[in-house]
C-alpha cells in the first residue's frame, strides 16, 4: 500500500488508484469505471482529485475504509 501523506487529521492519508485497487481486491480499470460512468449514482469509495487541471486522482485511506465496512454491512443484510 503506498502512502501518500503522513497520517494526522490535518493531512489525511491519500492512496494511489493503484493502492486502493489492491487494498479492495479491485483493478485499476474498475475504479475508474466506477469514477467515469455518467449519468449514474456513483457507489464507489470516495477519491479525490489533487492538483491543477483534472488532478491526480486520490483515495482518502479513511474512505476507503468506510466504504469497505458499508459493503461488508450491506452483504451481510442481503445473507441474513
Amino acid at each position: 500500500m503506498t502512502n501518500h501523506q503522513h497520517p494526522n487529521q490535518s493531512n489525511p492519508v491519500l492512496l494511489t488508484p493503484a493502492a486502493a485497487a489492491e487494498m479492495m481486491g479491485l483493478t485499476t480499470k474498475t475504479l475508474a469505471n466506477w469514477r467515469t460512468r455518467s449519468g449514474v449514482i456513483y457507489t464507489g469509495p470516495p477519491f479525490l482529485r489533487v492538483g491543477q487541471g483534472r488532478g491526480r486522482i486520490r483515495y482518502p485511506l479513511a474512505g476507503v475504509r468506510e466504504w469497505l465496512a458499508q459493503q461488508e454491512r450491506a452483504a451481510s443484510r442481503k445473507v441474513a
